[in-house]
Order: structure tokens, then C-alpha cells, then sequence
């Protein structure tokens, strides 16, 4: 939907902190529109609806009405959020919903998918087994739905911790992981590669 060079209209699904909060915050300086999804209000003063992700059908209808006017990216960051959450496999599911149902404006606007977690996955170190199996939940899912469509889905291994305290490798700040989404929403026409992965040390 968007035809200028900016960031568009997008959807930050669990922007009101961290990383998310710093995603947002440069798609409005770059001249683009956040909308935050998040059950706590954002710091700043974006377009906010506040959800429970763990509530997936009230997820999905925000979601939806959302994307009736339009979306040019999802960029999910919830899940990094997920270590102590009473629920963080309803967490993960509500956020593969908002993909889902966001995925008819996104093919329409030929958009994109940010799907912004750690590099926990494979090792699953102590402490960190629902965060990882959130952000696979959440990467499963976004791949299954943009499989076939025009729609490109980039998976951001922000951190290789999910928390401070207990660094397992290396990371990237919100900052660099802002500019590197930001900068590829710049990218317009048919998704290729259709999917694509960055990590720490791995981007430009």
C-alpha cells in the first residue's frame, strides 16, 4: 500500500518495550507509520491497541482491523519477552495469529514479515526452553503462512541471551537490529530470497 520510499504502515506486534519499542520508535523517525500491539502502552506516542497475545481471538480480530487499512510489514518482538511469562506458548500462537491475519493485506501490499527473537533455538540452554520454543513457534508458523506468496519473511537473531545476566554469545543492540529492519522496509517488489535469516556479525 505504500508508495513512497518509507517504512509504510506497519504492525509491531509487542513494540511497548526493548527492542520492540526501539523498532517502532525508527520506523516513526524514518517517516513510517508503527502500530503498536501490546497489553502495556508504548513510551512514546504511536497508534497503540492493547492486547494479550495469549488471548488469540481477540488477537486476531484486532489484527484483522488492523489490516483492513492496509500493512506494508509485521514485525514480531514479542517473543523475546517470554522469559517469566505466565504463558509464553499462548504468547507465540497470539503473535503467529496476528501474522495470519494481517497476511491478505501484506500479499496485496507485496510486504514483508520481521520475525525478531534470539539464536537460543537449537542449544536450549538452562532457563531459556519456553523462549525457545516460542520463537520456533513463532518462525514455524510465519514460514508456513508466507510459503508460496509474495510476502518475504526475515527471521532477526537479535540476542544469543534472554536476559542480561546470562549471555550465551553475541548480539546485536535494539539500535543495530532497528536500522537493519528499517533499512530492508526500504526493499519494494516480489520477495527474493523469500526468506532470509540475520544474525549477529551477519549483516551490513
Amino acid at each position: 500500500m505504500n508508495d513512497t520510499a518509507g517504512p509504510g504502515r506497519v504492525l509491531i506486534v509487542g513494540g511497548a518495550a526493548g527492542v520492540g519499542s526501539t523498532v517502532a520508535d525508527a520506523v516513526a523517525h524514518a517517516g513510517g507509520q508503527p502500530i503498536v500491539m501490546d497489553l502495556v502502552a508504548p513510551r512514546r506516542s504511536h497508534v497503540h491497541f492493547a492486547v494479550d497475545l495469549a488471548d488469540t481471538q481477540l488477537t486476531e480480530s484486532v489484527a484483522g482491523f488492523i489490516a483492513a487499512d492496509g500493512l506494508d510489514a509485521v514485525i514480531t518482538c514479542a517473543p523475546l519477552d517470554t522469559v517469566g511469562s505466565e504463558d509464553p506458548e499462548g504468547e507465540a500462537a497470539g503473535t503467529a495469529v496476528a501474522i495470519r491475519a494481517s497476511m491478505g493485506a501484506l500479499i496485496e501490499s507485496q510486504g514483508q514479515v520481521f520475525a525478531v527473537g534470539s539464536t537460543l533455538g537449537p542449544p536450549d540452554p538452562p532457563g531459556a526452553s519456553a523462549l525457545c520454543a516460542s520463537e520456533f513457534d513463532v518462525v514455524g508458523h510465519s514460514s508456513a503462512l508466507t510459503a508460496g506468496s509474495r510476502v518475504r519473511i526475515t527471521c532477526v537473531g537479535a540476542t544469543g541471551s534472554p536476559n542480561d545476566s546470562a549471555p550465551t554469545g553475541p548480539s546485536m543492540d535494539p539500535g543495530e537490529v532497528a536500522q537493519v529492519i528499517v533499512d530492508l522496509l526500504h526493499a519494494r517488489g516480489p520477495a527474493n530470497p523469500p526468506q532470509s535469516t540475520i544474525t549477529p556479525g551477519r549483516h551490513s
